[in-house]
């Protein structure tokens, strides 16, 4: 299986899924967008994962690659390859599909639950998967639903945590991603995030002390999604 992934910001990398990739036997390949690397022809890859970052799917005047990569994801669509959004990725995912991407009403920073849907508990996607776990957050956009997607988790903060599309693109608002360095590269790079103020963002205290607890968990349900997915 061949891999491709686009990364956004040097600090947002795929973390637990290069290791989920390793023990597969897939290769993985890559296109830095804030580089200007090119995206790779469709017959390159089998699947592409598309990785979070702190720009937003609406700011094509300030991140020239926006609309181009906004192009790629619907090409691949269309070829009716598997896809999964993180993030900046499900936001992306979202507008590609004619769904609107838009502040939610808190920003969302920090380790706290996610639910799944009832409609999504028993689809094969979320086997050995339970209805409830806890995820690292790091939001303060949302998404709408696009048509003929299935809302797949919420919670009380952002009723759309992410969504199936025709069993093809899966699009994750959180991140369950994350591996210790990952975080930590995130927590440097986002200081300005945590100096904000709001109900649910989190110290870097907390968050470090959260995920070393969650840690496990959140990889374990990981890998079983991306088997399932991939």
């Amino acid at each position: 299986m061949k891999i491709h992934y686009i990364q956004h910001v040097n600090f947002e990398t795929p973390g637990a899924i290069l290791e989920w990739a390793q023990r597969k036997g897939a290769s993985v390949s890559h296109t830095f967008s804030f580089n200007n690397e090119p995206f790779p022809f469709l017959n390159d890859f089998d699947a592409l994962v598309i990785m979070g970052g702190p720009m937003n799917i609406y700011e094509d005047h300030k991140y020239s690659w926006l609309k181009e990569e906004k192009h790629f994801i619907n090409k691949t669509l269309h070829f009716k390859k598997k896809i999964l959004g993180i993030c900046l990725g499900a936001q992306l995912l979202a507008d590609v599909l004619g769904a609107q991407v838009y502040k939610n009403l808190e920003t969302e920073i920090g380790i706290s639950p996610v639910y799944l849907t009832k409609e999504i508990q028993n689809h094969s996607l979320f086997q050995n998967v339970p209805s409830s776990f806890m995820a690292l957050h790091w939001h303060g956009d949302t998404f709408a639903i696009p048509k003929d997607a299935i809302r797949i988790a919420k919670n009380g903060v952002t009723p759309n945590q992410g969504f199936l599309y025709n069993n093809q693109a899966l699009a994750l608002q959180f991140h369950i991603e994350a591996n210790e360095n990952s975080l930590s590269n995130l927590l440097v790079n986002s200081q300005e995030d945590l100096k904000k103020t709001g109900p649910f963002i989190q110290s870097e205290k907390i968050i470090s002390t959260s995920f070393r607890k969650h840690q496990k968990a959140m990889k374990n349900i990981l890998f079983n999604i991306l088997d399932n997915f991939f």
